[in-house]
């Protein structure tokens, strides 16, 4: 029991939002995830929704979007379109920073 309170155990999106919060405050890039619903909890504070839409189909004209993603395969499903700008490891749940290709 002792470990529990010493090992981060639990999905690291508080500290990532708290994350993407910082970093998006000057050009407020679209969010995505495939878990909004849990997501959007630390971003009620903030002008930023989170899209639920993991494949980024559904992208407005932004150049640039931010993804949380908690498998490789979401990563590896955009590479079509999208190129890697930034990577941030959370437990459990990555950050990206994607540009459009162009």
């Amino acid at each position: 029991i002792k470990d529990y309170y010493r090992v981060v155990n639990k999905p690291q999106l508080r500290e990532a939002s708290e994350f993407v919060v910082t970093k998006n405050t000057q050009n407020n890039y679209p969010i995505f995830t495939d878990n909004a619903w849990q997501i959007n909890f630390y971003f009620k504070n903030t002008f930023s929704r989170v899209i639920e839409d993991d494949s980024l189909i559904h992208v407005p004209n932004a150049k640039k979007v931010w993804l949380f993603s908690s498998s490789d395969q979401i990563e590896n499903s955009v590479a079509d379109n999208f190129v890697l700008v930034e990577k941030h490891h959370f437990h459990q749940v990555n950050v990206l920073l994607l540009e459009r290709n162009q």
